[in-house]
């Protein structure tokens, strides 16, 4: 099921019909509940998830498609439990970075795990539909190579960027960042339809 709503979500996107459906939405909210699901999931290999959430408020607020957003969270986590060896530790960090002369304001979300690395000659294509590293199929790790495609479709339709940095033996981390500048709403407001 899964699989077939990761290929209709694809099509969307291709078709250009992804609707987000706009509210304000706590990013610190949408983390805890990310970190708790991923954390059942990776105890099944003694594996530590980590979440660090600095919201001086209590909160994060953002105008975003809540569901995406932990979609987003969701497939980071997933892919970092996947690609963590047994008894790994996975970090979950969420703040906001003020705007100030060198960047707009920003909420910047990070998933950073402990596992095998991405040669750099493969980082590049890992955000194309159906693209696997090749230790993904040399380990048999479920998957077909829709997840980070899907990943970058949303950030792409929230204005944002996600990048990775990422050594060979040492662990990879995601980084995305979701501005802020317009999209900070200061109250509930209504929901918003947005075609992306």
């Amino acid at each position: 099921m899964r699989l077939i709503g990761d290929l209709l979500f694809a099509a969307q996107v291709d078709a250009g019909t992804l609707t987000l459906v706009k509210s304000r939405v706590d990013v610190a909210a949408i983390a805890l509940h990310a970190h708790d699901s991923a954390k059942v999931r990776a105890a099944d290999r003694g594996q530590r998830v980590m979440l660090d959430v600095d919201a001086p408020d209590g909160e994060l607020a953002y105008l975003g498609d809540r569901d995406r957003l932990g979609q987003v969270l969701d497939n980071l986590l997933t892919n970092a439990i996947k690609f963590t060896s047994d008894g790994g530790r996975i970090d979950l960090r969420v703040h906001e970075r003020p705007a100030d002369g060198d960047h707009d304001g920003a909420i910047v979300l990070e998933v950073a795990d402990t596992g095998r690395g991405i040669p750099l000659d493969e980082q590049a294509r890992l955000f194309e539909r159906f693209a696997r590293a090749r230790s993904a199929d040399e380990d048999a790790v479920q998957g077909v190579g829709l997840g980070l495609a899907i990943t970058k479709a949303i950030v792409d339709a929230h204005g944002g960027t996600i990048e990775l940095e990422s050594e060979v033996g040492i662990g990879t981390t995601f980084r995305v960042v979701l501005p802020t500048a317009t999209d900070h709403p200061p109250g509930p407001g209504p929901t918003q339809h947005v075609r992306a």
